[in-house]
């Protein structure tokens, strides 16, 4: 796992601007762009210099930490547009065209990948948070006359319990039938996963909060012996009180600890790529068949960095004969073992260790704990308390499905068919890009039953089976791929069998450089002086 790739400010950027001058040098002189080469001498200086520079200093001038996902995502559509471009141009389109959609694909697809996240997540991590504070469930069941006293920025009020109310259903349905009146709800808070028979849930204790969003929102809980039996931080005679939080609204625009969806960069992709083709006077329908098995090889890199960036993971590997991932404490994946085995109290100590985790690969939780434990002393108690509970995953996860490769190789194969389909076996437009969904929607809903990270399921009428998300619009997808590709197939426009006009050149040579007029024809005479027009060679 390395979520972050380190780039020397010196010999590494000054080879990667290198690289990126060498390429663009070939591009333009491949489109015969003789004065669009020379653009290539300024990253090439550049580059020349900072690499200069840190062998006169002796060292990096500095380092830059560039997410592996971010630099996945960029080969990945470095890729699709090359395939797109030497596919256009085989097919009479001008490979500009392309390069046009992936400039429109890489800031729409984001844009689209980015809504739909803040769109479900907005609640919880967009919106302004309120005053909240998170309890594991009561370590012991409550006495006659057990009282929790609960005050708010509305008022205060006592929550009393039945002797023996233990279970977390019992006891958020008593705080919110009371504390209602002062803006006070409480919740269970619980994950679960997919297991390998059937869906798995681990209910980790209540968050109480209030309706009230934003730093004037108060929660205030009176310490007493109700207190006492949720943590021993509730110190009887004492009070825990919190405030809400006003979110930023650039919060929205944050990627750095991800938050991308896959359909929506889906729908952002199409939408953008089809007013711009329709803008450019272009069929949809031929532009869709050409970039058809191209578009997969972006999914394929960016799993790649799901991989480094240790998201998308699977679940345990009991049942397969080949090695599993494992992932060191810290990561994404490690989190949810962890919080399966401690209740949300623990939240802000996980949060530590991944925090002390990011820039130590491969530490223990032992050495990661006692850094947090140094920085906070007040983790002290609960870092006692965890270590035991975390033992079996002390060093890493336990050996997991590497669901990010199944899906990756299985893009490959998504590609290699498509490509065959269209060059051999496509008769009709539009077939092509019918079937890129035949074929992708059956590869996610499958590798969607191997995932662990998704704690959100669905349950259709009649079906035992649980749905992800993804997998609800996976089926969507196929189903409304399918008659779409019958429709094609039955009634679309016949693919032309004669060989496609060349393209014109989307960047044509400089007038400067190019010839004055058409060549001469060594054979024929010269044609007189006197017949030659004034304005000869000025047009």
């Amino acid at each position: 796992m390395h979520p972050f790739v380190q780039i020397p400010i010196g010999a590494g950027l000054g080879l990667v601007l290198l690289l990126l001058a060498g390429a663009w040098f070939a591009f333009a002189a491949r489109f015969g762009a003789q004065k669009a080469r020379r653009l290539a001498a300024l990253p090439a200086l550049v580059g020349l210099g900072l690499i200069v520079a840190q062998f006169a200093r002796g060292g990096p001038l500095t380092v830059f930490y560039w997410p592996t996902y971010g630099i996945m995502l960029l080969i990945g559509a470095l890729a699709v547009t090359g395939a797109g471009m030497r596919w256009a141009r085989q097919r009479g389109l001008r490979p500009d065209l392309i390069v046009e959609l992936a400039l429109l694909a890489l800031i729409f697809g984001l844009i689209g990948a980015r809504a739909v996240h803040v769109v479900e997540q907005w609640d919880a991590r967009f919106a302004d948070r309120p005053a909240a504070v998170r309890l594991g469930t009561p370590r012991s069941a409550f006495a006659t006359g057990d009282r929790l006293r609960l005050e708010t920025s509305q008022g205060s009020v006592e929550v009393r319990f039945e002797a023996g109310a233990l279970t977390p259903a019992a006891v958020v349905e008593a705080i919110n039938r009371q504390a209602k009146s002062i803006g006070v709800e409480a919740e269970v808070v619980k994950i679960e996963h997919r297991g390998v028979a059937a869906i798995q849930s681990y209910p980790r204790g209540l968050v109480l909060r209030t309706t009230r969003r934003g730093p004037e929102a108060l929660l205030r809980i009176h310490g007493g012996a109700a207190a006492q039996r949720f943590a021993p931080r509730l110190v009887k005679d004492r009070a825990v009180e919190v405030h809400g939080e006003a979110v930023p609204l650039t919060r929205v625009f944050d990627l750095s600890s991800g938050g991308l969806t896959y359909f929506g960069s889906v729908v952002g992709i199409l939408l953008s790529g089809g007013l711009w083709l329709r803008y450019r006077k272009v069929q949809l329908l031929v532009v869709g068949d050409v970039m058809a098995p191209a578009l997969p090889l972006g999914l394929f890199f960016g799993r790649l960095g799901c991989t480094a960036f240790g998201c998308c993971w699977g679940r345990e590997q009991s049942d397969m004969p080949w090695r599993g991932f494992r992932f060191p404490p810290g990561s994404p994946s490690w989190r949810q073992l962890a919080e399966e085995r401690l209740s949300c109290e623990f939240d802000p100590l996980l949060d530590a260790i991944a925090h002390h985790s990011l820039h130590q690969r491969g530490a223990s939780v032992e050495t990661v704990l006692k850094e947090a434990v140094a920085e906070t002393p007040a983790f002290s108690r609960l870092a006692q308390e965890a270590l035991p509970r975390l033992q079996d995953i002390a060093e890493g996860t336990p050996p997991l499905h590497p669901a990010q490769l199944y899906e990756g190789l299985g893009v490959l194969l998504v590609v290699l068919a498509l490509w065959l389909y269209r060059e051999r076996l496509q008769k009709r437009l539009g077939q092509c890009f019918a079937l890129l969904f035949l074929l992708q929607a059956p590869l996610r809903f499958a590798v969607e039953h191997v995932r662990r990270d998704h704690d959100v399921f669905f349950h259709l009428p009649g079906l035992d089976y649980a749905f992800t998300e993804s997998q609800v619009v996976a089926l969507i997808l196929f189903g409304g791929a399918l008659p779409v590709f019958a429709w094609f197939t039955a009634r679309g426009e016949p693919i032309s069998t004669e060989p496609a006009p060349p393209p014109e050149d989307p960047l044509p040579a400089d007038a400067d450089e190019a010839p004055a007029g058409p060549p001469l024809d060594p054979a024929s005479d010269p044609p007189p002086a006197e017949t030659a027009p004034d304005d000869a060679g000025t047009s």
